[in-house]
């Protein structure tokens, strides 16, 4: 599993297969990053940092997610 994990989480009737995906993915690697976006992790981001993710993107992650990622590489060294 990768080091680095993002997810798009759109619809509220598939959250608990997105987080069922997040505990699989901790399970094989607990040292994963979890980054989650979408339109409904928007406003409801505490439930899944709740249910193992590590980050929540708030609204459009096409300019930050970039950067998301080379900062948590960064931080590896």
């Amino acid at each position: 599993v990768s080091d680095v994990v993002s997810i798009t989480a759109n619809f509220t009737k598939s959250a608990g297969v997105t987080t069922d995906f997040i505990r699989y993915v901790k399970s094989v690697n607990p040292a994963s990053k979890i980054i989650v976006g979408g339109s409904d992790a928007t406003p409801r981001y505490d439930y899944y940092l709740r249910n193992g993710a590590d980050i929540v993107v708030l609204g459009e992650a096409e300019h930050i997610f970039p950067r998301l990622v080379k900062t948590l590489f960064e931080e590896k060294r």
